[in-house]
């Protein structure tokens, strides 16, 4: 079984838990930069770019900012590391293919699903005033790159490889979908959440929810909108062209889409949402699949 950690109360509870939790895994790595980087992160001594993320994180995804400093206390690291880890790190770490399928795809239920990579982590959330949820995330980001909630709202985002970023806020878009799994219980009120908040793309994120329906929200520079699903399918993010209709054909000639017929359309390492059930599949490409549930 694969391990949860688990993160509850206020923001810096919550950043905290997953400090200590992945202590080790986060210590390793500050200690593995030179010394002489190692103490300027020590006196927060970090480039105009990074000042401006960190005053933008505050402003526009307060909560998020406040668990980046009980994760830097916890973890025994300096915040301005795990800042600069959000601005270097999460364009990658966020690269993939995200998809949303209506019932009519997915054995009579909305899916949501979003390629993994290694060193990702499973994560219980139960945020003070929130709604809890199981995300898939990394050790050092307090957002999550896919998850689902009590209230039956599955969500996964990605990094848009053919967008432009905003120039008006460096705070990434990605960030969004915590917002969604904690504050809302409906498709549409995430999606208006989406498309008026602050943020910098490009990113795409798609949402499925327990009633079948299924939607997504493109952010690109200045520009947001809605996305609906073709044929039943929303298909986003990987290279440039993965959302050709070829693709698209190939996943509907999978139906109905399981972990396992995901594994084989998207070629990759599946992490499937199921909002109906509150639970999270994790597939390999040699087809095992292991769910994980909500409520453990």
């Amino acid at each position: 079984m694969r391990p949860v950690i688990s993160c509850e109360g206020a923001p810096r509870d919550v950043g905290g838990d997953q400090g200590r939790a992945c202590a080790a895994v986060l210590g390793a790595h500050y200690d593995g930069l030179p010394g002489l980087e190692r103490a300027r992160l020590r006196l927060g001594r970090v480039a105009p770019a990074t000042r401006r993320l960190a005053r933008d994180l505050a402003r526009h995804f307060p909560r998020q900012a406040e668990a980046i400093d009980g994760m830097a206390r916890m973890a025994r690291v300096p915040r301005a590391w795990l800042v600069e880890r959000l601005a270097r790190e999460l364009p990658e770490a966020s690269a993939g293919a995200a998809l949303a399928a209506g019932p009519e795809l997915a054995a009579g239920a909305a899916l949501a699903a979003r390629t993994t990579a290694a060193g990702l982590i499973l994560r219980r959330s139960a945020p003070e005033g929130g709604f809890r949820s199981l995300e898939l995330t990394t050790p050092w980001l307090t957002g999550s790159l896919a998850g689902v909630s009590e209230a039956g709202l599955a969500v996964a985002v990605v990094r848009d490889p053919r967008g432009a970023a905003s120039t008006a806020c460096t705070a990434p878009a990605i960030l969004l979908a915590q917002d969604c799994l904690h504050r809302f219980e409906s498709l549409e009120g995430a999606l208006d959440w989406c498309l008026g908040r602050p943020a910098s793309g490009p990113a795409t994120l798609v949402l499925a929810d327990a009633d079948g329906e299924v939607a997504g929200v493109s952010i690109s520079r200045e520009t947001r909108s809605v996305l609906r699903p073709a044929d039943g399918m929303i298909l986003a993010g990987g290279s440039p062209d993965a959302a050709t209709p070829e693709a698209v054909k190939a996943l509907r000639e999978a139906a109905p889409l399981t972990p396992a017929s995901l594994v084989r359309g998207l070629v990759s390492d599946v992490a499937a949402l199921d909002p109906l059930n509150r639970r999270i599949g994790l597939a390999e490409i040699d087809g095992v699949v292991e769910w994980v549930a909500l409520e453990g």
